[in-house]
């Protein structure tokens, strides 16, 4: 597994697939060994396991959010629908459905782990903690990076 993080050769033996990857690369072969194989079950639940937990940080962060902006108090089943609306829309089959996909979902639960790390925790924000998470999402897919622009409308706005 060392490998995957010193060559990007390491993911593919044709040279225009080859993509430096490692975080996914890495959670691949730890399914293959849990799955002894090409066992599609360990590929699946892995990344089921992630989108649902992309899913709880989703719903952290809307409820964090419409908190700020609204008094109400159905926020929370306000934040639960639109998190149901998003988890349970068919678009979003196409990302679970696919193993190789996974890194769609890595790097989203990266970013979402790093918002909701500074609104949370007044520690992570102080020690800049909650930068790990998108570090972790940039070596699974490179548009995690986005959280820089997200994170400055974010300051800006809220």
């Amino acid at each position: 597994m060392p490998k995957f993080f010193a060559d990007g050769t390491t993911s593919s033996v044709l040279p225009q697939n080859q993509a430096y990857r490692p975080v996914v690369t890495t959670s691949l072969a730890v399914d293959y060994a849990l799955g002894n194989g090409y066992d599609l079950f360990a590929f699946h639940f892995i990344t089921f396991l992630l989108f649902l937990v992309q899913g709880l940080l989703m719903f952290v962060l809307y409820k964090k959010l419409l908190s700020i902006s609204s008094s109400n108090q159905c926020i929370g089943y306000v934040a639960l629908l639109a998190v149901a609306w998003y988890m349970l829309h068919p678009a979003i089959a196409e990302t679970i459905n696919y193993i190789i996909a996974r890194s769609d979902v890595q790097s989203t639960v990266a970013v979402l782990a790093a918002f909701v790390l500074y609104i949370r925790s007044p520690f992570c924000r102080k020690t800049f903690l909650y930068l790990i998470p998108v570090g972790i999402g940039t070596l699974a897919k490179p548009p995690s990076v986005m959280f820089a622009p997200l994170f400055f409308f974010y300051v800006l706005f809220f």
